[in-house]
């Protein structure tokens, strides 16, 4: 008798739980509670497009690469953080490349949120094809189910600069959150497009991932493609990306998750950086206007939550500016980063599966790093 009535308990424990999700729909919980968080290696697990290489076009390397060596301290750092590729371009040439674990040049990981620089580049390309009159056009113009709502006029400069006043919870540690939905989810057109006006657009930066999934629907409408289509042709062969990238969807034949989940090769990385060093020129070509690229380079300066104006973050990059240092840089939770100094022409690609604590507004292994290799060559 008391071992059936353990046995009900422990099928009332187990059925209760999975009928609250049932009945409510959060069936991303199943997938959100067994990976339990984010890894690298997740495109695994979704279904994807690819962005295949259509032009390659290898980018030289220094012939004494494989004998430089970086510092102990760096080095200890590096491994501690799990590092898992490590490549340095200077003057257009790799002048450093390490992989760990079981990586190496061809393998690619996910880049998290180095992502949304993806698609700010993307949003450029537009502009440039004259597809956008300009950046304070409103996503009510490309979006017809939010024309005359509040909604609809969330214009494209208030995505950018993560200011579109939408209602959203940017936690990665609760499996309940907004973002985790759209991570584990099914339907990223559902969970953005239902989401609430918190604030008025263009009033508060508050760092979220909806509102670059916004602009992704946006681009999307504006060009008629898939991103990861549009992805293709305007930028992955124009900077003739070596390897096959994949673009994760939120289920098979899908939308992609314009906020997170683009997967490459630290050298295909690297070539982001190079094309912002160059002011969007890529041998030549000119794929964004340069003005643009400025502008998203330059601090929003809009207020945050304490009130106090935004000068580490433009649009869809983070800033880094003082006495000190100078360079910008894109970001992944997990340590993902394309970091550009251009006062001495270097790109730094750095993947892993730790993110290390912060200084300030900026992860402190992103000071390490720049530290070590802006003045390459040696």
């Amino acid at each position: 008798m008391k071992k059936n009535k353990l046995l009900l308990i422990l099928f009332l424990i187990l059925l209760i739980p999975n009928l609250w999700i049932l009945l409510s729909g959060k069936l991303f919980l199943y997938p959100a509670l067994y990976h339990n968080f984010a890894d690298i290696d997740d495109y695994e697990i979704f279904h994807n497009r690819e962005l295949k290489s259509l032009n390659p076009s290898p980018i030289p390397s220094n012939s004494e690469i494989k004998s430089i060596n970086i510092s102990p301290e760096l080095e200890k750092l590096l491994v501690s953080l799990k590092t898992t590729a490590l490549v340095v371009v200077h003057n257009d040439t790799f002048v450093y490349e390490k992989y760990w674990e079981d990586f190496d040049k061809n393998t690619i990981s996910n880049s998290f949120s180095m992502t949304k620089s993806i698609v700010c580049i993307l949003t450029g390309i537009a502009l440039k094809e004259k597809l956008i009159d300009n950046l304070d056009m409103t996503i009510g113009t490309f979006l017809p189910s939010f024309q005359h709502t509040p909604k609809g006029n969330i214009r494209i400069r208030d995505l950018l600069t993560m200011s579109s006043g939408l209602e959203w919870d940017e936690s990665y540690m609760d499996p309940f959150s907004v973002t985790t939905e759209a991570y584990y989810g099914f339907d990223l057109w559902k969970l953005v497009s239902g989401l609430e006006m918190k604030e008025n657009p263009g009033n508060l930066f508050y760092y979220k991932s909806c509102d670059t999934q916004m602009l992704t629907f946006v681009l999307e409408s504006i060009t008629g493609k898939k991103i990861s289509e549009y992805a293709q042709e305007k930028l992955w062969n124009p900077i003739g990306a070596e390897k096959t990238a994949l673009w994760s969807l939120d289920h098979e034949g899908g939308k992609e998750k314009g906020f997170c989940c683009f997967s490459a090769t630290a050298r295909d990385l690297a070539r982001i950086g190079m094309l912002y060093l160059h002011n969007g020129t890529w041998k030549g070509a000119q794929l964004l206007d340069s003005s643009f690229v400025h502008k998203t380079l330059s601090p929003c300066l809009i207020k945050d939550q304490n009130s106090n104006p935004v000068d580490y973050y433009g649009m869809h990059w983070w800033l880094v500016s003082d006495s000190v240092h100078n360079f910008y840089y894109a970001r992944g939770i997990l340590g993902q980063y394309i970091i550009c100094i251009p006062e001495k022409n270097v790109v730094i690609v750095r993947l892993g599966k730790i993110r290390g604590l912060k200084r300030g507004e900026h992860p402190s292994e992103v000071y390490d790093l720049v530290n070590e290799f802006e003045h390459f060559p040696r």
